[in-house]
């Protein structure tokens, strides 16, 4: 979320768009015909910043030591610990391979989900825009609220 001074109430509060008012679509319209002016569009995306989400990747690192830590694994070394003070190492020995192999695949399955999930949300396009009296083909990512778009029959 996004915060901006307001003078009124002498505090911070929420951002929020014209999707909160109740404005209809006619008076949008009425009030901005021909699209925002380049000046508007470029102040509002310095106030909401670019059209997109941001994810970033857990590091590796982190990931293995949440997995290592969980209580599974804190279990499945004490039991590894017991089964080598009682003389049976090969047991403790393939104990701790799959719980191993138990890691290195969960490890491989949430990077796996991260990256698509990033991949999903990164996706950006280009788009037809109204600005003043002209139409512009820009980024996805620098659309602002207020922007007028044509979207094409077809189009995702």
């Amino acid at each position: 979320m996004r915060y901006h001074w307001s003078e009124k109430k002498s505090a911070f509060e929420p951002l929020l768009g014209i999707e909160t008012d109740d404005i209809q679509l006619s008076l949008i319209r009425q009030l901005n015909p021909y699209g925002l002016s380049p000046a508007e569009a470029e102040h509002r995306h310095l106030i909401y910043g670019p059209n997109s989400i941001r994810v970033d990747l857990t590091p590796l690192v982190t990931l293995l030591i949440r997995e290592v830590l969980s209580p599974f694994y804190v279990f499945q070394v004490f039991s590894i610990t017991l089964w080598c003070f009682e003389n049976y190492y090969y047991y403790s020995a393939c104990i701790f391979i799959i719980s191993a192999i138990s890691i290195i695949y969960s490890l491989y399955s949430i990077r796996r989900n991260e990256q698509a999930l990033r991949d999903m949300i990164s996706n950006s396009i280009q788009v037809t825009v109204h600005r003043s009296d002209e139409v512009v083909e820009i980024n996805s990512e620098g659309l602002v609220p207020g922007d007028l778009i044509e979207i094409e029959k077809g189009s995702i």
